[in-house]
């Protein structure tokens, strides 16, 4: 016999809530047989060629090659007060560090240090020493604190803190629930929870091709062992061997008892989107027999499956909408965005390879417009744009009014331009290319985008990254986008933590001023200047406004880690400043070291400053950003 033909499973047409327990055991039931059977033949396959390199070679060695690895695929406040940068109006993110404008919270080691925006007292701290990767939201009335637990590592916990004033908080609650963080949003008095978890899946023994026990799903009663109700999880949108479970949760923060809403798909979730109505679940590739051997488009353009959960921001019901298929990698949530109609999602991909070395590469991109059919309850391809950036891969996508606006790179930085007036039309209205690439754009009025990323130096077939580059684009006519001012701040290994994570880009709407954390080194040399620098926007010209820094704040001995390289890939945060508010018309810069008040007008002058206590040998090199990047995500290059 010959190598078994095992195709990859197609979405399906119509996914469903599972309408009971036994349902959901026969469709797992149904999975394991079709492996079971796919495995017996696969293993017939490997015994005939054994034998047959026996007979051929008579010393009954094998000769044939092993099974192929498998392949796995914002900004001011009524108050003028500029606290967050945020992708959607009114979908709150979390941080390590956050303020309801009378005090302010910092993530450290083991607590929350709280301490009050006016004169920067220390109010108190609230430990959180029995957990790991924590994330705060903060608004009038509760902080809420968001992490994972150190003595159960599956489990996540939520704790909500009652505010009042500049007292020191007062806990409320504290829920538990089954998963991993992959991130989670707060709209209103509602916070969404989205956690991955791995269903208790037994796959029975027994020959190849036995049919497994008829309930292959560890179950406690109606509900699944990780808490979720059997008629609260979606089918898979793909039938193929993804045991994990990727759960919704929905909690209103003012109620102190009762059990949160929820709504789990099964398989696992790589990537969060949040609109003003819907979450966007998205898994990414599929995960299949280890043996199989994909077809070169299978491997270059994993399928990309997105399913739909509608939210009611007022009772914080959940409701299945639907899932869509698509080709191609995301860079993350700012790769989506839902439209004003509530039911078309735009999406930016790139399918294929980018060979650093060679021209040669399959690289190519896409923008996908997706809509639901009421019909079958599936998202379907409504209009696309594809096949622009050849041979280069997605770095920065934002979408600006009626317009997208993507940065693919593999040389120099193509700023492409997309026309979304009509979205059953999209068209490319503009592209541009220069030096570098942004992996961060944030628009600057109607007429104006700011790009953040990397110069970038010609190498041949690929390019070698250099340091911090600002940029700021003219895109009134996106016909003919141009690029007005440059800055480059630094030498290769130069770093900010804003390349990577929005959070961290400080943009002030009403006086035009924007600023960002910044590492600048000289090739491998010492840092040549850590803290944030500020912008102004004057005749086209990016005009520096001052900076602000905390070094002498980081301890002696942290400084050698300080100055260790880092690439332009990795997810950086500095031991220096990390975050820029403006809170009653001041401006203030914030580290895990402390704070300082500035002038608004005079950077220079600081008016009050406080370092946490406890911090004088601790160094901060952590570059595990809480964030939804997917664990099954294709590499890009690695120039």
């Amino acid at each position: 016999p010959g190598m078994p033909h095992f195709p990859w499973p197609k979405i399906n047409s119509k996914a469903n809530l599972f309408s009971s327990c036994a349902e959901m055991q026969d469709y797992v039931s149904a999975r394991l047989s079709e492996r079971r059977s796919a495995d017996s033949r696969y293993q017939a396959y490997l015994q005939y060629e054994r034998e047959r390199a026996s007979r051929r070679n008579g010393d009954g060695v094998l000769r044939i090659s092993s099974p192929p690895p498998s392949v796995e695929l914002a900004s001011n406040d009524s108050a003028g007060n500029v606290t967050s940068n945020l992708q959607e109006v009114g979908v709150d993110e979390a941080d390590f560090i956050r303020t309801n404008g009378e005090l302010i919270f910092t993530v450290l080691e083991d607590r929350v240090e709280v301490t009050a925006v006016d004169t920067l007292a220390s109010v108190g701290a609230i430990s959180i020493a029995d957990l790991v990767r924590v994330q705060l939201y903060a608004n009038s009335e509760n902080l809420v604190v968001v992490g994972r637990s150190q003595q159960r590592a599956n489990s996540t916990l939520v704790r909500v803190y009652k505010l009042a004033g500049k007292a020191m908080p007062q806990k409320l609650s504290s829920k538990a629930v089954s998963g991993r963080i992959l991130s989670s949003r707060m709209v209103g008095k509602h916070l969404f929870l989205v956690t991955r978890d791995d269903l208790n899946v037994s796959v029975g023994e027994g020959v190849p091709g036995s049919v497994p026990s008829g309930q292959p799903v560890a179950m406690n009663s109606s509900r699944l062992s990780i808490g979720i109700e059997c008629t609260d999880t979606i089918q898979s949108a793909v039938p193929d061997y993804d045991w994990r479970v990727t759960t919704v949760y929905s909690m209103d923060v003012s109620v102190v008892d009762g059990d949160p809403k929820s709504l789990a798909l099964m398989g696992g979730g790589d990537h969060l989107y949040v609109s003003q109505k819907a979450i966007y679940v998205v898994k990414q590739g599929v995960r299949w027999v280890e043996w199989y051997n994909p077809t070169e488009k299978e491997r270059s353009e994993p399928p990309l499956i997105v399913s739909k959960i509608a939210y009611n921001g007022d009772s914080g019901e959940l409701a299945f909408r639907g899932t869509g298929e698509l080709s191609g990698r995301p860079i993350g949530q700012w790769a989506f965005r839902e439209f004003a109609d509530q039911e078309t999602l735009a999406v930016a991909t790139t399918t294929g390879d980018i060979n650093a070395f060679n021209s040669a590469g399959t690289a190519e991109n896409h923008l996908w417009l997706l809509k639901p059919n009421a019909a079958n309850e599936k998202l379907e391809i409504s209009a696309s744009v594809n096949g622009f950036g050849k041979d280069e891969d997605i770095r920065a996508v934002r979408y600006v009014g009626n317009f997208a606006y993507i940065v693919t790179f593999k040389r120099t930085d193509p700023l492409f331009a997309f026309d979304l007036t009509d979205l059953a039309k999209p068209k490319l209205a503009g592209s541009l290319k220069v030096p570098g690439f942004s992996t961060y754009l944030h628009p600057m009025g109607t007429s104006r985008l700011v790009g953040l990323g990397y110069d970038a130096e010609d190498f041949g077939d690929a390019a070698l990254t250099q340091g911090v580059q600002l940029s700021l684009f003219d895109t009134v006519k996106p016909e003919n986008l141009q690029r007005l001012d440059v800055k480059i701040h630094g030498d290769r290994f130069s770093s900010s933590d804003a390349i990577h994570d929005h959070r961290a880009f400080f943009h002030d709407s009403v006086s035009g001023q924007f600023s960002f954390p910044l590492v600048e080194r000289s090739s491998l040399s010492p840092v040549l200047f850590s803290g944030a620098r500020f912008y102004n926007l004057k005749d086209d010209k990016l005009i520096e406004a001052g900076t602000a820094t905390h070094k002498a704040w980081i301890p002696s001995e942290c400084l050698g880690a300080f100055t260790q390289a880092q690439g332009w890939r990795s997810r950086f945060r500095s031991m220096d400043i990390n975050r820029i508010y403006k809170i009653n018309g001041m401006i203030y810069t914030l580290s895990r070291y402390g704070t300082k008040i500035h002038n608004a007008n005079n950077l220079a002058e600081v008016t009050a400053s406080v370092k946490f206590a406890g911090v004088e040998n601790v160094c901060y090199m952590n570059s595990d950003d809480f964030d939804e990047f997917g664990d099954s995500s294709l590499p890009r290059r690695t120039d």
